[in-house]
């Protein structure tokens, strides 16, 4: 398990570019943590979709990892040359988790609407 989570925090600076990674003793060292977003080069459809990435940490962003870790991945589909961030749950039983906390998560950090499909051959979103 620790290496898989290694293994995605990898994918994810590919994406974000440098990641902060450690503990945070007090909320003094929280108020100073700071994202350096400067390598990162964002795209023309990036700024036209208006996204956003977060310079500080916070408890809907770590809430965001956690789900990521948890239930997603990203993948890269070298057939469109994109990466796709993707968040699996059960239609019956995530299906209001997912439409709403989720997706109003993302919204919130990122400024992206997100979206989402049912699979037809299996029972998952």
């Amino acid at each position: 398990m620790y290496i898989n989570l290694l293994q995605k925090l990898k994918q994810i600076r590919k994406i974000t570019g440098q990641l902060c990674v450690g503990f945070i003793k007090n909320r003094r060292q929280r108020s100073n943590m700071r994202f350096d977003l400067t390598p990162i080069c964002m795209s023309a459809k990036d700024r036209k979709r208006g996204l956003f990435l977060p310079e500080f940490p916070s408890e809907d962003l770590a809430e965001f990892f956690g789900i990521l870790t948890g239930d997603g991945y990203i993948n890269y589909y070298e057939f469109q040359n994109k990466y796709l961030l993707e968040i699996a749950g059960d239609s019956h039983l995530d299906y209001e988790y997912l439409r709403k906390y989720v997706n109003d998560l993302i919204k919130n950090i990122f400024n992206l609407d997100s979206s989402f499909f049912k699979r037809k051959d299996q029972n998952a979103l």
